[in-house]
């Protein structure tokens, strides 16, 4: 995993995970079913909004942190294998410059 601009959640004193979310390899059991806040990022580029700039493309809150993370996660994929079809926005993002969850 390359080190990227979330790792300010590290610094905040809430972290409780920080993954690549697209790892082929990704053990969902790392993510757990719990309820919490969730943050979505990319480690590829900061991203240009209308008052600064950001790594984080997408922040959400769930009951079962695993369950939504690999939704999202799945939609992203998707997105990726074939972008013409309508994805959401942070589903575009997440392909388009790599996905990382922190929650």
């Amino acid at each position: 995993m390359r080190d990227f601009h979330l790792r300010f959640c590290l610094e905040r004193g809430w972290y409780n995970g920080l993954i690549d979310l697209l790892d082929n390899e990704l053990n969902e059991h790392l993510l757990p079913k719990t309820g919490g806040a969730y943050i979505l990022g990319t480690s590829a580029t900061m991203l240009t909004y209308p008052w600064d700039s950001s790594p984080v493309f997408y922040i959400g809150k769930a009951k079962d942190l695993r369950t939504r993370v690999l939704q999202h996660k799945r939609h992203i994929e998707l997105a990726y294998d074939n972008h013409d079809e309508y994805f959401w926005p942070r589903h575009q993002y997440g392909a388009a410059f790599d996905a990382h969850v922190a929650w």
